[in-house]
């Protein structure tokens, strides 16, 4: 294992990682084995990603199908992905889904 990364798994085995990555084995995967176009998802979409999942999880709260807890932490985690505070770790390449 390398100097500053944690060792994850996933279904294709194991893969290093580094160990202030919000992602997994999985998604340091795609990134390493597909740099299609160097092009990450644009800030404009991760912004409205966190916008959306802020409201789906305070809607969960109210309508009482989400933990209040568990809603205040994905509040909180989603709107550091809408202020563009996590942005950097979204590294997968925008042309790189399935």
């Amino acid at each position: 294992m390398a100097s500053g990364t944690r060792r994850e798994r996933d279904s294709m085995g194991e893969f290093d990682v580094p160990e202030h990555a919000y992602h997994g084995a999985n998604t340091m995967r795609a990134a390493v084995n597909f740099p299609i176009s160097d092009r990450r998802l644009p800030r404009s979409f991760t912004r409205a990603l966190g916008m959306i999942k802020q409201q789906a999880a305070l809607v969960n709260r109210d309508l009482g199908l989400l933990d209040p807890k568990l809603a205040d932490a994905i509040v909180k985690a989603a709107g550091e992905v809408a202020d563009g505070t996590l942005h950097e770790h979204f590294i997968v390449d925008v042309f790189q889904t399935g």
